[in-house]
């Protein structure tokens, strides 16, 4: 594989062509993508996006917390750079995995990307600053970019959503003293103290529709129902199958599932049934086949926690944690939507096959 090195210096990456080539020469190609964070944010529409979450969540907080007349003398000093324009850097930020300073490093020297992410090249905002304002956003601007994100990949038919993949993965807490995280046990292994994340995955693609944060104890099956609403009316979904494990096997979240038309393919935990059971080989080939869908949701928190850096989160509480998690669940799909908008589907949860390696 030929390595395509990049620094923001450079502009474009090289051998990335200004516009996307043929189909025919792009599907089934060796080399990679190597998108630089301006022809990043250009080729996910992340300015519109980012507005119209931004928009959403203002109108989202308003409904749930009617805001009080404006005081007569607000006081402080005016805001110098837009909600979106945070949420936009903070998108960078995360994609790349950098750190505040070296963010705040880039967009001082390059005044291209300082532009992009809506930025005036010569008053670019500091390392403290982008952290202040991206804790005051809150968490809706944040959802509703990652709702939208989901929503393109699903216009365009690079996921379907008619088969899915219910499942859950323990995340543990960054800083001893988290005030929201909790104790979970574990058949194997010590206990975990942190949280949870439940996710429901596309099947084919192995990518996020929609997740929930929780503690770390808290149960799969609470989650799950409001999971599968969630995604339906969010999306307009028309699931048909769920795979999941034992530990969403239960009488009345069977049932909740075929009430929604859904198919369940819910693992069963043979202990149930005591040590005299005895499985069949018909029933445990059966087994192995309905077992091997899950490895979707599998995959896909591989992929966020070893590439994304999903488990290296250094923030404590509850929405510090769930605001990163999205971030990261985020730039995952931005760069799924970016292979599949460039005719190159194969590297859709490759990273290294997307993004421009960073060089300073």
């Amino acid at each position: 594989m030929d390595i395509v090195l990049w620094s923001p210096s450079l502009g474009v990456a090289p051998g990335v062509p200004t516009d996307p080539p043929t189909p025919a020469g792009r599907v089934g190609g060796t080399k990679g993508l190597w998108i630089d964070p301006v022809r990043f944010l250009e080729l996910i529409g992340a300015p519109a996006l980012a507005a119209w979450a931004c928009t959403m969540a203002v109108v989202w907080r308003n409904r749930l917390h009617p805001a009080l007349p404006a005081g007569r003398h607000p006081g402080g000093a005016p805001q110098t750079y837009r909600d979106e324009t945070i949420l936009l850097t903070m998108l960078v930020l995360r994609t790349w995995r950098l750190s505040l300073e070296k963010t705040a490093d880039w967009l001082g020297r390059y005044p291209e990307l300082a532009v992009a992410v809506g930025m005036r090249p010569n008053q670019t905002i500091s390392a403290a600053q982008l952290s202040r304002r991206s804790r005051q956003l809150g968490l809706w601007p944040y959802f509703f970019f990652f709702v939208g994100l989901v929503g393109q990949l699903l216009r365009l038919g690079a996921i379907t959503g008619q088969q899915v993949v219910l499942d859950g993965s323990l995340l543990k807490a960054w800083y001893h003293q988290d005030p929201d995280a909790d104790l979970a046990g574990r058949r194997r292994g010590p206990p975990t103290y942190g949280y949870k994340i439940h996710a429901l995955v596309d099947r084919w693609t192995h990518l996020p529709l929609l997740f929930v944060l929780t503690p770390a104890s808290w149960h799969d099956v609470t989650v799950a129902p409001f999971l599968l609403v969630s995604a339906m009316m969010l999306y307009g979904l028309r699931i048909t199958v769920l795979y999941a494990d034992s530990a969403y096997f239960s009488a009345r979240f069977v049932a909740f599932v075929r009430a929604l038309g859904i198919i369940p393919i819910i693992d069963y935990q043979l202990r149930r049934l005591g040590k005299r059971f005895l499985a069949t080989l018909f029933f445990l080939d059966q087994w192995r086949r309905l077992r091997a869908p899950r490895t979707a949701a599998e995959r896909c928190f591989a992929f966020l926690k070893r590439y994304y850096g999903l488990k290296y989160f250094q923030v404590k509480g509850w929405e510090a944690v769930w605001r990163s998690a999205l971030l990261i669940h985020a730039a995952m799909l931005a760069v799924a939507l970016i292979a599949y908008r460039m005719d190159r589907p194969d590297p859709m949860t490759s990273r290294a096959h997307v993004l421009a390696f960073v060089t300073n």
